[in-house]
């Protein structure tokens, strides 16, 4: 069932929302790798993305950062030997990300 446009032309509950960006994902990822290292998981969990390494390549083409991976060695929960990648920002990649974030949503 459609619901009835609003007579006025307006929504009827318009968004609380107020921040101007189209990539809050991109956003959350920034933030996050402007505090420290953070693993592949973190940067899906903190962000609301299933694919976080997609999110970081999107992130560098945004940017122009190069925001490496590490690749470290772990056990996974099984006992298994596993590689986990570790994305982080360097020295160059900082004050393109700051100017990043500064030109989608009048941030930092």
């Amino acid at each position: 069932m459609k619901t009835p446009d609003h007579p006025e032309g307006k929504p009827s509950a318009p968004s609380k929302r107020k921040f101007n960006s189209s990539d809050p994902r991109g956003v959350r990822a920034a933030l996050l790798l402007l505090r420290r290292p953070v693993p592949r998981w973190e940067i899906d969990s903190a962000t609301g993305a299933a694919n976080g390494p997609d999110l970081v390549f999107r992130l560098r083409k945004k940017t122009g950062a190069d925001i490496p991976c590490v690749h470290i060695d772990a056990i996974d929960r099984d006992g298994r030997a596993c590689h986990p990648g570790i994305f982080h920002l360097t020295t160059g990649d900082r004050p393109k990300v700051v100017r990043w974030l500064r030109n989608v949503g009048g941030l930092l």
